[in-house]
């Protein structure tokens, strides 16, 4: 079904956009709640259940991708969550939250570029 290593990662970008989303919504959804039963509103269900169907994709998705590389991909969520953080929350991003961002990058680079070679190897 997938190809190239191209596809297979962008698949993983399913359950990532999922985490977000449903992080986003969660936290919107408790932000101006006082008491926890208030919390069950539209955006914390839509948030559950954006995490359960996150869950079901993984599965489907690590019959494709190594569950070596693809895990390890999903940190990307934390740069996503960072920007949305600062963006939609106003939230502070200090230097360290940047160095720390740029190292998760650097390390899915990393993964997927040593992989992608690895590939290419075996098919030659």
């Amino acid at each position: 079904m997938l190809r190239t290593d191209v596809q297979r990662y962008l698949l993983v970008l399913i359950p990532v956009t999922l985490a977000v989303v449903g992080q986003t919504l969660a936290k919107l959804g408790v932000r101006d709640v006082d008491v926890l039963t208030d919390a069950f509103n539209i955006c914390v269900i839509l948030a559950f259940v954006l995490m359960i169907g996150r869950a079901f994709v993984w599965v489907y998705i690590v019959r494709f991708v190594d569950i070596s590389v693809a895990f390890p991909m999903m940190s990307s969520t934390y740069v996503f969550i960072l920007t949305i953080s600062h963006q939609v929350f106003g939230e502070e991003i200090g230097a360290r939250r940047i160095c720390g961002t740029a190292m998760i990058i650097l390390g899915i680079s990393l993964l997927t570029l040593g992989e992608s070679r690895k590939c290419k190897e075996a098919q030659q």
